[in-house]
C-alpha cells in the first residue's frame, strides 16, 4: 500500500473521534478540515482541535516472497489554550488519549490491503505553541506529535518474482 493511501486512511479515521459525550473533536466545515494531509492553515482560521498528518521514516524487510513493511506517519495534534487555564492540559490529554485510542481500534487501518498492525505512540513531549510575532501574549496550542508505525505485509511480484 502506498504511503498515500496509508495517510488518507488515518485522515478518514480521525475525522470521527469522539469525546466522552460522543461529539466529534474535529469540526470539518466546506472553508476549513480540522484533519488534514501536510496543511497548517486551519490553525489561524480558529479551529479548537487539530490534526496534520505527515509521512515519516520507514523500514523494509525483504524476504524471498514477502516484504515486511513498517512506515512511519506522523500526526500533529493541536489543542487550542481557552481563557480556563486550569483545562487545557486535561482537555489536551483526553484529546490525545481518544486520537490514540481511536487509531488502535483500527489495526488494520479498517481492512487497508497489507496492513496488519498500527502502533501508536508519542514521538515527543508535548509543548506549549506561542505566535513568534506576540510570544508575551502566551500559549496559543499544544501540541504533540505522534508517530503511528503501520505494518504491512507485501508480496512480491516484480523482479525475479513476477509469476
Amino acid at each position: 500500500m502506498t504511503t498515500a493511501a496509508i495517510m488518507s486512511a488515518i485522515e478518514t479515521i480521525l475525522f470521527d473521534t469522539k469525546d466522552v459525550s460522543n461529539n466529534n473533536y474535529f469540526i470539518n466545515t466546506a472553508a476549513i478540515k480540522a484533519v488534514d494531509v501536510g496543511n497548517y492553515k486551519m490553525l489561524d482560521q480558529g479551529v479548537v482541535c487539530a490534526a496534520i498528518i505527515l509521512p515519516g521514516q520507514f523500514t523494509s524487510q525483504d524476504g524471498s516472497y514477502e516484504d515486511v513493511r513498517n512506515e512511519d506517519i506522523l500526526v500533529d495534534l493541536f489543542w487550542r489554550y481557552n481563557s480556563d487555564a486550569g483545562s487545557n492540559w486535561d482537555n489536551f490529554t483526553a484529546f490525545r488519549d481518544a486520537v490514540r485510542d481511536r487509531l488502535k481500534s483500527y489495526p488494520t487501518l479498517n481492512g487497508l490491503t497489507g496492513v496488519s498492525q498500527v502502533q501508536v505512540v508519542a514521538d515527543e513531549d508535548p509543548q506549549d505553541v506561542t505566535k513568534s510575532k506576540n510570544p508575551e501574549a502566551g500559549p496559543v496550542f499544544i501540541l504533540q506529535r505522534l508517530r503511528v508505525t503501520v505494518t504491512q505485509r507485501v508480496a512480491m511480484t516484480t523482479g525475479e518474482y513476477t509469476s
